[in-house]
């Protein structure tokens, strides 16, 4: 005997949630699958204090809510769980034509070899839009990152929200991304702006290089002309 499918409906809310309806049952099954203990939870405070019980919840039982990012594994969990998903997000991988993008990395003149595995990178974000690359440490993600940043200035290039923002952890990788920029044949000093303590927030040139400790707590008005981060 079959088993009885179940129907979930999965919605856009924005570009950070999509949102979930379903019975109660199946948004408690997927609760728990997207639910994860924090390593070391036993000693952090808000555990010890009883305020939290050291799980992250990537899904809201209560509103539905959950990140886009995670779609590829909503699909997967549905087909493994013979749950039927009624999609209405409009989500789907845009078609990359590796001859273009061969013609567009060799019109950027960069002065050494792009590396097969980070043009495949590059034509991944250009597949996805929305992504995450995890890449290990001296295998060029300054590279990887400028390729999708002189995408993006043809891209953005007639659009009101035109600007490009990158985003690191330290003032020093603000400087390094800056140079490395540079390094490829960007005219870093005209195109490029830096924000850090002691920096101006506010430019007109369309590559912003910001640490999250000298942005996140500006209006949302401050971000309305960014069209890719």
């Amino acid at each position: 005997m079959s088993k009885i499918q179940r129907l979930l409906i999965l919605q856009k809310l924005n570009d950070v949630h999509l949102v979930i309806t379903a019975d109660e049952d199946l948004r408690r099954d997927i609760g728990e699958f997207f639910t994860f203990t924090v390593p070391g939870f036993k000693f952090m405070p808000q555990y010890r204090n009883r305020v939290w019980d050291g799980k992250i919840r990537l899904f809201s039982y209560a509103n539905g809510k959950i990140y886009t990012g995670l779609y590829p594994y909503i699909l997967n969990w549905c087909e493994e769980n013979n749950v039927v998903v009624d999609d209405k997000t409009g989500i789907k991988d845009a078609s990359v034509d590796n001859k273009l993008v061969d013609d567009f990395i060799d019109k950027l003149n960069i002065p050494f070899e792009v590396r097969d595995y980070q043009k495949n990178a590059f034509i991944h974000t250009l597949q996805k839009g929305r992504c995450l690359l995890l890449s290990p440490t001296a295998s060029g993600k300054s590279l990887i990152t400028y390729l999708a940043v002189r995408f993006n200035l043809l891209r953005l290039k007639e659009e009101k929200n035109n600007k490009i923002l990158i985003i690191v952890p330290t003032t020093s990788l603000v400087e390094q991304l800056y140079k490395d920029f540079k390094d490829y044949g960007f005219d870093s000093l005209k195109k490029v702006h830096k924000i850090y303590q002691g920096h101006a927030k506010d430019t007109t040139k369309r590559v912003v290089i910001s640490t999250w400790q000298s942005i996140y707590n500006m209006p949302k008005k401050w971000f309305s002309d960014i069209g890719t981060v």
